[in-house]
């Protein structure tokens, strides 16, 4: 497959991703007077960071496939 994304930065990627999702939704809960619940934080970091490793992968192999359309 051209241009096919390594695993290590597809898991990078999801990873930061989803702790900068957790994030944002934790002082959300913050600012909105909710109680932190640790377990929604961990649901919220790895369901948008599995999404996101995913589709960052994908979106990355058919933008290099464009790309080499192009240059072509």
């Amino acid at each position: 497959m051209i241009g096919k994304l390594s695993l290590k930065k597809r898991i990078l990627s999801g990873f930061i991703f989803g702790l900068v999702y957790a994030i944002t939704m934790a002082f959300f809960d913050y600012f909105t007077e909710s109680p932190f619940n640790f377990g929604k934080f961990v649901f919220n970091g790895l369901f948008f960071g599995i999404l996101m490793g995913f589709f960052i992968g994908f979106c990355g192999v058919k933008n290099k496939k464009k790309i080499s359309k192009d240059v072509q």
